[in-house]
């Protein structure tokens, strides 16, 4: 189906309109619920937090649904038009600035970010189907991801946000003001997705559409065009990634090559223009590009029988279409270009579909000998389904490469401690408890919940748990005045130190820390029982997030996959590298950490891994020493030197310039 990006403004219009229309519709039920936040609590500093969130929600309501549509579709067409303004990011923290940044604002983003995450979490299937229609009619291949999606939940969240913040005094008031929307929030955008989700459908946009992860993908690289391969079944669709995770990490996505440039056609035309017989100097270069493939100490024994199994049939071609020699994108360079790729040594003992590289070019090579000539679409599609070969082949070796498997360790840590922090820090940031307190929960529970991360995952049933038993240590750490909350509090607190306990070994922290832990817990909790209105007296508008709460969020913020992906930089591109020598490598890229972007590229002529951090590699291509390529190179290589050898001896000079 062809884009029709006509459709864009329709789309931005229903967004916006109907979740400021939903939202203007819950005006009474989210005033209700500050005024009974502010009767229920406790907490006499927290009442000028509240009145001041009730007096800007007053305000702004005879304009709420004006100022918010509007807010929507600013941010909706900066999405759009990634870079025009400040409203194309909606996340406030980014990888270059990730310190220097205050508390107010770590506390804002904190509560941005858990709500986009329930809200995404709740509306998965509708955002789904209005992110594949949106690609649909954007012209974008596959499903829009997360990063560059105009209908993402933080854009509601930021817009609605933008609106209270231009009466709000404060950041407290501001995200008490944003916090009563909460229960509003699904709803209306759960409208919203379904209206817009109604108008692409009646406009034929995927009007029979249904949810379904790992839809096949065209391989990336060179030669990617998608040919099936007779008995050999699919893989498995890959589980796709935690929304909050960038598409770095996902399985190499389809990326347009950078054009070849031809530089070598002026240097063949030289030799060619002074030869006396063409076609012996044909032959001869065929001749010459074959031993230097056959002496290529990167490849092995089979590979390089299978490729010489080809000479002859490839002097014949080269005879009658001399483009052999000048056009990158030709099929036999590209063939040549597979093989060796999937021919690699170092790796040819990894099976890949099941069996082993060798048997799949013994199989492609004695098919395409069967016509007796090389037929140009036969030549195609087996470089594509080599290709495709050698790209699952990368992918198998990953899993195998211990500087990868290091990288993804130290990501999932990082990735353990960001989750951990923010999950504590928003419970911390709503509970009425002393600043003393929330050092306390913080330090105490970032090991257990970081151990629960790892053990099950965000969201598995060990984190579960250890987010019910933090929501009961917190609630027995609040001030308690009412008879029935006190009572309550008496029998909750020992099955809460037995739990806690149980926690702290479960997370292996050594005894004696532990001893201290549940003594400093056993104090916190008696001066609550002993003197509520006292404690209560302690507790500021927020319990405070402190430094080591901001570090551990600020220290571990992801990587823009929108950004990298817009610079080339995607699983399964190649760069050619220019070593200080001068000479040349080249290399794939293998892994992209989210996390700390780091680059792990993988030089499969010499079977080494090495990384460089997102930063070095940008400071390279910047001075000119990396630069995206299309492919491995070996057949460019092979016959830029075959030429200038020749050009050599016949006293004509080589062109010193190199083809990408």
């Amino acid at each position: 189906m062809p884009a029709d990006p006509s459709l864009l403004p329709a789309v931005r219009d229903c967004l916006a309109g109907q979740f400021a229309l939903a939202i203007d519709g819950e005006r009474k039920a989210i005033l209700e619920v500050l005024e009974h936040q502010l009767a229920q609590s406790a907490n006499r500093d927290k009442w000028a937090q509240l009145h001041a969130a009730l007096d800007t929600l007053r305000a702004i309501g005879p304009h709420l649904r004006e100022k918010l549509a509007d807010a929507i579709r600013k941010r909706i067409d900066a999405r759009l038009s990634p870079g025009s303004d400040e409203f194309s990011k909606t996340a406030r923290f980014t990888a270059s600035a990730l310190s220097l940044v205050s508390e107010d604002e770590v506390q804002e983003e904190i509560a941005v970010g858990n709500t986009t995450r329930r809200l995404r979490e709740a509306t998965g299937d509708q955002f789904y189907a209005i992110n594949n229609r949106l690609a649909v009619v954007m012209g974008l291949p596959g499903v829009l991801a997360d990063e560059r999606s105009p209908a993402h939940p933080r854009i509601f969240v930021r817009a609605l946000l933008d609106v209270i913040a231009e009466l709000a005094p404060d950041v407290a008031s501001k995200l008490s003001a944003l916090a009563a929307h909460d229960p509003a929030l699904l709803t209306a955008l759960s409208s919203a997705y379904r209206d817009a989700n109604a108008l692409l459908a009646s406009r034929g946009i995927l009007p029979d559409f249904h949810r379904s992860y790992g839809a096949p993908q065209q391989v990336p690289g060179v030669h990617a065009v998608a040919h099936e391969v007779p008995g050999v079944s699919a893989p498995k669709p890959a589980k796709p990634p935690r929304p909050e995770m960038p598409a770095a990490t996902a399985a190499p996505a389809a990326h347009a090559p950078p054009k070849p440039v031809a530089t070598a056609a002026p240097l063949f035309d030289r030799i060619m223009a002074n030869a006396v017989a063409p076609e012996a100097v044909v032959n001869e270069l065929v001749a010459s590009i074959f031993r230097r493939l056959a002496d290529d100490p990167h490849l092995t024994a089979a590979a390089k029988a299978q490729i010489a199994r080809l000479q002859a049939a490839v002097a014949r071609v080269a005879a009658a279409d001399r483009r052999f020699f000048t056009d990158p994108g030709h099929p036999i360079r590209g063939l040549i270009d597979a093989m060796a790729e999937l021919g690699a040594a170092g790796s040819a003992h990894h099976h890949v579909d099941g069996r082993l590289p060798e048997e799949w070019l013994a199989d492609e090579t004695g098919a395409l000998l069967a016509f007796g000539h090389l037929e140009m679409a036969a030549v195609a599609a087996a470089r594509d389904r080599l290709a495709a070969r050698a790209q699952r082949h990368h992918e198998i070796l990953v899993e195998d490469d211990a500087l990868v498997r290091r990288v993804r360790r130290e990501d999932e840590e990082r990735a353990a401690v960001q989750d951990s922090a923010l999950e504590i820090a928003h419970r911390i940031s709503s509970a009425e408890i002393t600043t003393e307190g929330g050092a306390f929960v913080y330090e105490t529970w970032r090991p257990v919940l970081i151990h629960a991360h790892r053990t099950s995952g965000h969201g598995g049933p060990a984190w579960k748990h250890s987010l019910a038993t933090l929501d009961d240590l917190l609630w027995t750490l609040a001030p308690r005045t009412s008879l029935e909350e006190r009572d309550r509090l008496a029998s909750l607190l020992p099955a809460v130190r037995d739990r806690v306990s149980q926690a702290l070994i479960g997370a292996r922290i050594p005894p004696q820390e532990i001893e201290s832990r549940l003594a400093e817990l056993d104090r916190l909790q008696a001066e609550v029982r002993r003197a509520p209105a006292a404690v209560a007296s302690l507790i500021t508008t927020t319990a405070g997030l402190g430094q080591k709460i901001t570090d551990d969020v600020t220290a571990t913020l992801h990587i823009s996959a929108e950004a990298v992906q817009d610079e080339g930089l995607v699983r399964g591109s190649w760069f050619e590298f220019t070593e200080e020598d001068g000479s040349h490598l080249r290399a794939r890229l293998n892994w992209l950490s989210p996390v700390q972007g780091a680059c792990v590229f993988k030089e499969t002529a010499r079977n080494r891994s090495f990384a460089l951090s997102l930063a070095d590699l940008r400071a390279k291509r910047d001075a000119g020493q990396a630069r995206p390529v299309d492919g491995p190179g070996v057949a460019l290589a092979c016959i830029e030197a075959a030429l200038a050898d020749m050009a050599r001896e016949r006293g004509l000079g080589a062109d010193p310039m190199r083809a990408g």
